[in-house]
C-alpha cells in the first residue's frame, strides 16, 4: 500500500475529532489501516450496502429464508453498527453501555426487535407465521 494512502487514511481518522487525546477506537482503526481487507471484513462493516445486483438479491432471499427459521441476519453488518458512536474496541463493554443506557430503544435495531418478537410470539402460540 502506498504511503500517501496510509497517511490520508490516518489523517482522516484523526480529523474526525478535535479532542486532545485519541480515543481507543481510533487507535484500533489506525492500527488496522495498513492491513489487507477481506470481503468478510468489508461486509461486516458495510452490511448489505456492499452488495449489488445478484449478490444483493441472493442476500435478500437468504435473509427471508433464515428469518422463517428464527435466524435474523443484520442488514447493517455487525451488531456494533447500530451504535457507531460507542467504542467498539471491547464488544462486551459496547453491549453493556448500549443496554445500560437503553440506546437500543432509539436505534435502527427496533424493526429487528419487532421481527424477533413476532417470530417468538407466533412460536409460543403454535402459529406457523
Amino acid at each position: 500500500m502506498e504511503r500517501m494512502v496510509i497517511r490520508d487514511r490516518i489523517s482522516s481518522i484523526l480529523g474526525r475529532s478535535d479532542d486532545k487525546y485519541v480515543k481507543p477506537a481510533d487507535l484500533k482503526e489506525i492500527g488496522s489501516v495498513g492491513e489487507a481487507q477481506t470481503r468478510w471484513t468489508i461486509i461486516k462493516r458495510a452490511g448489505d450496502g456492499y452488495l449489488t445486483g445478484e449478490a444483493y438479491a441472493a442476500f435478500g432471499e437468504i435473509q427471508k429464508l433464515m428469518e422463517e427459521h428464527g435466524i435474523f441476519i443484520l442488514k447493517i453488518g455487525e451488531l456494533e453498527r447500530f451504535h457507531k458512536d460507542i467504542s467498539q474496541t471491547n464488544k462486551a463493554e459496547w453491549l453493556r453501555l448500549v443496554l445500560e443506557q437503553k440506546l437500543f430503544q432509539y436505534s435502527q435495531a427496533v424493526p429487528i426487535f419487532h421481527s424477533v418478537s413476532h417470530y417468538l410470539s407466533a412460536g409460543l402460540h403454535g402459529d406457523e407465521t
